[in-house]
């Protein structure tokens, strides 16, 4: 398993929150979440926890590590829900992965409990409700099938 880099933090909103808002009316960017951008996490606190990370580097991974691969990437997130879908799969799969990997954590996340809050995340408004519980269980517990 891959373990990413520890991604830079940024307090504040990203600077398209707006954008996010519009698309997105669940999502409140003075709230807890996260958000990548290029090289740097947006968020309201320092102290993210580990597992989160993960996820984020995830983004910024595919992103490029760049402010055009994410202008690029933010783009195609907001208007394609196929696109969004399989991104977020990506990231809420290694996230859960990091954890069963890390037993050391599961006094903060056991992976009990984080399969259902993943996958819960995963089929919520937040993300555009793309996919209903079970599927999203699945997704996040084994990632999106391989093409062959």
């Amino acid at each position: 398993m891959k373990q990413h880099t520890k991604p830079t933090i940024r307090l504040g909103r990203p600077p398209f929150w707006r954008a996010l808002k519009w698309r997105f009316p669940e999502y409140h960017p003075d709230g807890k979440v996260a958000v990548s951008c290029g090289r740097v996490v947006y968020a309201n606190d320092r102290h993210i926890p580990e597992d989160f990370l993960q996820h984020e580097a995830v983004h910024l991974e595919q992103q490029g590590h760049s402010y055009t691969g994410a202008a690029l990437w933010w783009l195609r997130y907001l208007t394609s829900t196929t696109f969004r879908l399989e991104q977020e799969v990506e990231a809420f799969h290694a996230q859960y992965r990091w954890i069963v990997a890390n037993p050391r954590f599961w006094g903060i996340r056991h992976p009990r409990e984080a399969l259902p809050l993943f996958a819960e995340q995963l089929a919520s408004p937040l993300y555009g409700s793309m996919v209903g519980i079970v599927e999203a269980t699945n997704l996040v517990k084994y990632g999106l099938p391989r093409k062959a």
